[in-house]
């Protein structure tokens, strides 16, 4: 620039609305991109998950400017996610955190309860089907894991572009 001018000044001040419009606009595409690799290893690490009851969780992106939220859904989430049963159902770093993992279902026999969560035997679902309990798949916490893994190589991607 040469000098203080009214025209000059205006140009740095527009030269830095279009920088700011495309970082604003960089940051949602990293947004974007980071979701949907979540969401794919969730959606896999679900789906893969050995589970012998109904296996009913859909995961979804809901997506707004620079913040996306990765949703498990489902009444199997917590079982999948988590592991369940006394055999197989522990090993998942962030149970405890939440108040979850082996035996930590409602005691309430109406909802399902605890039953036979811990019997060497294992148990019936009520389709019939036996299960000694599944570990945890971890699809949730493998999601965060291989976002943070790849944030730096899919940060250089969007804003190299």
């Amino acid at each position: 620039m040469d000098g203080l001018s009214a025209e000059n000044i205006e140009k740095a001040a527009q030269e830095l609305r279009d920088y700011a419009d495309w970082v604003e606009k960089k940051s949602e595409e990293l947004v974007e991109k980071l979701a949907k690799r979540g969401a794919t290893v969730a959606e896999l690490r679900f789906t893969g998950a050995r589970y012998d009851g109904e296996n009913d969780v859909e995961v979804r992106v809901d997506s707004q400017g620079t913040t996306a939220t990765i949703y498990a859904e489902g009444t199997a989430v917590a079982f999948i996610e988590f592991g369940s049963g006394n055999a197989m159902g522990y090993g998942h770093p962030e149970a405890g955190k939440h108040g979850l993992g082996p035996g930590t279902w409602s005691t309430s026999e109406e909802l399902g309860g605890k039953g036979h969560w811990n019997d060497p035997n294992g148990w019936y679902y009520k389709h019939g089907k036996k299960s000694h309990g599944n570990p945890p798949a971890m699809a949730m916490y493998g999601a965060v894991q291989a976002m943070t893994y790849e944030l730096t190589m899919i940060a250089r991607e969007v804003f190299g572009s």
